[in-house]
């Protein structure tokens, strides 16, 4: 049986087309840089837009926690921790990616770098902003995100046609998981002086 994980990015139409302009580049680096947008819970749709974006071996797939700060912090939901910091690594050979979390107003950019070009992608003001970095005016465009709801619908429309869909199999999104959760693993251990199994994140 096919099993699919919801990582919904990648049937929005902006990354979709995104895609496509960046299947020609040699070399991609991914940022997402903000404030409380949740490290722990949310890293993992970060990490799959990522490697989505970059079509990049999931196979080898790296991360570092070590800028990580040293404190555990609640989760907006009961009985769950969350962390701030930041995680660097590597997708494959060509995707080097940084996620930064800080404190603050919720907020967030995303920022793509490839050896000819500069993207800038604002979710929450549907603004993509698209430099050439040997020169030239940035280009705007706005775009809208579908809902949940939209994406849902589309997806198991095409499920029950079986027809092709864009959202990670379980396998590769396992692969995507575990790196990271390895690394708040290790900073939950060193700041609790323990040597535990569980690392409590949505």
């Amino acid at each position: 049986m096919d099993a699919y994980v919801n990582c919904a990015r990648r049937v929005q139409t902006v990354y979709r087309k995104l895609r496509e302009e960046l299947r020609s580049a040699k070399r991609l680096c991914a940022c997402i840089r903000g404030t409380d947008w949740g490290l722990a819970c949310n890293s993992i749709h970060m990490l799959d837009l990522f490697a989505y974006l970059s079509s990049s071996d999931t196979e080898r797939i790296s991360c570092n926690g070590c800028l990580l700060e040293e404190q555990i912090f609640e989760s907006k939901r009961k009985g769950y921790i969350e962390f701030y910091g930041k995680l660097t690594g590597k997708i494959g050979e060509t995707t080097s990616y940084l996620m930064e979390c800080g404190h603050g107003p919720s907020r967030d950019v995303f920022e793509f770098f490839t050896e000819k070009t500069y993207y800038y992608v604002n979710e929450s003001e549907g603004l993509l902003i698209t430099q050439d970095l040997e020169g030239g005016e940035p280009i705007k465009q706005y775009f809208e995100l579908a809902f949940v709801s939209q994406t849902t619908t589309w997806v198991v429309d095409r499920l029950l046609r079986g027809e092709a869909i864009e959202l990670t199999g379980f396998a590769e999104s396992a692969r995507l998981h575990l790196p990271i959760l390895r690394e708040f693993l290790k900073r939950q251990n060193k700041i609790q002086g323990s040597e535990s199994s569980i690392c409590p994140i949505t």
